[in-house]
């Protein structure tokens, strides 16, 4: 579990950087909770590599007070192939994918997961930016 962490950059609650390594990360049956970040991912930010999350909780992740415009709420995800099986995506908030932001992405595939309650001034739940994808079984419930 990932919790409360405030006012980080990009990243609140975790932050992933593959630049000049390559970062493989795997989170299964955890949360990501009431973290605030201004720029990219309040809950998770991940930017190269590759990451995986499974039945993963991301909840209640939001922008600072300070924030000029925050993408992904719960996630944002850039130049790295991203899995998520059976994730909820709940009550997050951003100026762009509250849900998630994924932007330039070689590889992403979502399947069985929920986005509901999420607000975004642009997308509530999910910004796609040039990416390949593979989409099953997500439904977004708005609520």
């Amino acid at each position: 579990t990932v919790s409360d962490h405030a006012d980080a950059d990009k990243g609140g609650g975790l932050y992933i950087a593959g630049v000049n390594t390559v970062s493989h990360v795997t989170m299964t049956r955890g949360s990501v909770s009431g973290n605030t970040a201004k720029t990219n991912g309040a809950g998770i930010s991940a930017t190269g590599g590759s990451l995986s999350l499974v039945d993963v909780e991301l909840t209640g992740n939001s922008r600072t007070t300070t924030a000029t415009f925050l993408n992904g709420g719960a996630l944002y995800a850039a130049n790295v192939d991203v899995s998520v099986d059976g994730a909820l995506f709940d009550q997050n908030d951003a100026h762009s994918g509250a849900g998630a932001q994924f932007a330039n992405c070689p590889d992403v595939q979502l399947n069985g997961s929920v986005f509901t309650r999420n607000t975004g001034q642009l997308f509530a739940d999910i910004s796609l930016i040039s990416i390949q994808n593979h989409f099953t079984k997500n439904p977004i419930i708005r609520r």
